[in-house]
């Protein structure tokens, strides 16, 4: 960077030196203004804007640089992205900008132009690519730590089946831990529950089912009790199981055609859609024709105390109904 000062320093006054360093900076400026550039591969790229007439890097000129981008010597077209200036304080003249992966397919670029201010000059930069992929080294970083994971995980794999993939390793106990006891105590609590042929329901088996045999001994009896002996005759004393479900009184009579037809029923409605019972069926007949209002095409049936809704049918019409719905 020092001999490039030195270059630019020569002023452009007329001397021969000033002369060589218009020859020899553009290739400076590629030479420090960039590393390796792949084709094919997004690239920014930063040139450089003197002024000529105080001798120092020009600051906020893009906006009136006009910039071209040659491709393996074609026709010069205007590069796709804005330049930006990274750092005007300390970069004084230098400015960027990103070239696409587009724009980077060729063998060599030149990127130049000129500015509408006057004495300010924009040295070319002069790109070669290199064939690759920076995609493809990724790959294969990716590759050579993917490689190093499946030879671990081959190893632990061996552990645990042997190499042949089928033994069972004998130091598989690193991660099923103590699988060889746990099998033979898993083995000695089913040898108790069902005798060691298998089949044997062994008489220790009361640890697992507490006192098994009696209580089926008692559920039988409970059994026995409520449909008889022979699994069918309903016992006269099932009454304990399922209270007064034969004779409604703690006397066991059973009641006379009399006491059905003098006995008030409960009163009950069932919800709508849903099947009813003999007495929901007799309570809705019985209170649509004793205790209803209606209004518009609301039809309200009530309860026995007269003021309570029982349930409500809807009217086909306000002022001639011909059907309702509820």
């Amino acid at each position: 960077m020092a001999a490039l000062g030195w270059l630019l320093n020569l002023g452009f006054g007329g001397s021969a030196d000033a002369a060589a360093a218009q020859v020899i900076i553009p290739q400076l400026t590629q030479l420090l203004g960039n590393g390796m550039a792949i084709r094919a591969e997004s690239l920014t790229v930063n040139f450089l804007a003197w002024d000529t007439t105080n001798n120092v890097g020009k600051t906020g000129d893009s906006g009136n640089f006009t910039m071209r981008l040659i491709k393996d010597g074609g026709s010069p077209t205007v590069p796709d992205n804005a330049l930006s200036e990274p750092d005007a304080t300390n970069l004084k003249g230098i400015y960027e900008v990103v070239l696409t992966s587009t724009e980077m397919t060729a063998n060599f670029l030149t990127l130049g132009g000129e500015s509408s201010t006057a004495n300010i000059v924009i040295f070319p930069l002069l790109i070669t690519t290199e064939r690759g992929s920076i995609a493809v080294i990724d790959t294969v970083v990716d590759a050579g730590a993917t490689a190093a994971a499946l030879s671990t995980a081959q190893t632990d794999l061996d552990t645990l089946t042997g190499s042949d993939g089928v033994t069972l390793a004998t130091t598989q106990g690193n991660y099923a831990p103590s699988t060889v006891a746990a099998l033979s105590t898993a083995q000695t609590d089913l040898d108790t529950l069902t005798g060691s042929d298998g089949a044997t329901l062994a008489t220790t088996q009361g640890n697992y089912a507490p006192s098994t045999v009696a209580a089926l001994a008692t559920a039988q009896t409970d059994l026995d009790t409520i449909t008889g002996s022979d699994g069918v005759t309903l016992a006269t004393a099932q009454g304990l199981y399922a209270p007064n479900k034969v004779v409604p009184d703690a006397a066991g009579t059973a009641p006379t055609l009399a006491e059905l037809q003098t006995t008030a029923l409960t009163e009950s409605y069932a919800s709508n859609g849903s099947a009813p019972t003999q007495n929901q069926m007799l309570y809705a007949i019985h209170q649509m024709l004793m205790e209803f209002a209606i209004s518009g095409t609301s039809y309200t049936v009530k309860k026995l105390d007269s003021s309570t809704t029982a349930f409500v049918v809807t009217l086909d019409d306000a002022t001639n109904p011909t059907s309702n719905t509820r």
